[in-house]
């Protein structure tokens, strides 16, 4: 698989800003930020919805636990590149959302552009218009799982992806300093971390530890989710959700005057979600009520009648 830019919308006839989606290791461009197989459960479109003038993209890559796949600084290169074959983008002030890996690929691509920003116009350009990432359960220090599964299985076997994710090898240091290192002489960019707190599999994919992007202003949130839950929201009313629009606000000139609430998505009105079947089963139980009451309206006097006709 190549890399793959998709569009998830391009923010009408004159957008104003892009959100820059990527996925982590055995990740997916669509399935990684959808709850369910059902297509309106895939939230980058709902931002979509919220902001009319926002140009999305969702980049999908080869990032299996097992095979081929690239090291992260090989992976990056490519998708600097797919990056820089969008002029479009080179005027749009943008955020990357990433989870797991997909952090550590967006730190290394702004590593890479700021090398070569000097002599290259288009990747200054590029850097210049990065107003802020999103991690969301990214592992700053390495994954411990990757390292027990890189213990287990030979290097043969494993994927370039598995072996980038150990904790402590020189590469993972070595982007952690760098980027907190950039980061901390371009404070204007901002970022937000989010951790696990609930186990998958009997491990926590990456801890509260790793998770800590240490950057200046930065206390990663704690999410009472396990490390694929973490990045699937339930509705625009999510907490999750809600933190991630109100990041965009805070990184890209989108007005206050938009709304997080798709049409239809309120949960009060969607059948499929708890909030809408209680809201439902509410509504019957007015009913129920308000018709027995009616009807013990109409016994009560269908009776008060009928012993009065057997008085006449």
């Amino acid at each position: 698989m190549t890399i793959e830019m998709d569009t998830v919308s391009p923010g009408g006839d004159e957008p104003i800003a892009a959100a820059i989606f990527l996925h982590g290791l055995g990740g997916h461009a669509v399935n990684t930020w959808t709850l369910t197989s059902a297509d309106r459960d895939f939230w980058p479109r709902w931002l979509a919805d919220d902001f009319p003038r926002l140009r999305v993209y969702s980049i999908g890559y080869d990032s299996g636990f097992v095979g081929h796949s690239q090291y992260i600084h090989e992976r990056a290169t490519g998708v600097l590149n797919s990056l820089l074959l969008r002029p479009a983008l080179q005027d749009l002030p943008f955020v990357f959302v990433c989870h797991s890996m997909g952090g550590l690929l967006a730190k290394q691509i702004v590593i890479f552009a700021q090398s070569a920003a000097a002599a290259n116009p288009s990747q200054h350009e590029l850097l210049r218009n990065m107003r802020g990432s999103a991690f969301l359960a990214t592992p700053h220090r390495g994954a411990r799982l990757a390292e027990l599964v890189n213990d287990i299985l030979p290097d043969s076997l494993t994927s370039k992806s598995m072996q980038d994710l150990k904790t402590g090898t020189a590469a993972i240091e070595s982007l952690h300093k760098l980027y907190k290192s950039w980061a901390e002489q371009n404070q204007d960019v901002k970022h937000l971390a989010l951790y696990e707190t609930k186990r998958m599999a009997g491990q926590k994919i990456v801890d509260h530890v790793s998770a800590d992007p240490s950057l200046p202003n930065v206390i990663p949130i704690a999410q009472d989710f396990n490390h694929s839950e973490i990045c699937k929201f339930t509705s625009t009313q999510d907490e999750r959700y809600l933190t991630i629009v109100n990041f965009l606000k805070e990184c890209l000139p989108l007005g206050d005057n938009v709304g997080v609430c798709r049409p239809g998505a309120d949960p009060n009105n969607d059948i499929d979600s708890p909030e809408g079947v209680r809201s439902v089963i509410e509504t019957i139980r007015k009913l129920i009520g308000a018709n027995l009451l009616r009807w013990s309206i109409v016994a009560c006097l269908i009776i008060a009648a009928l012993a009065l006709f057997s008085q006449l």
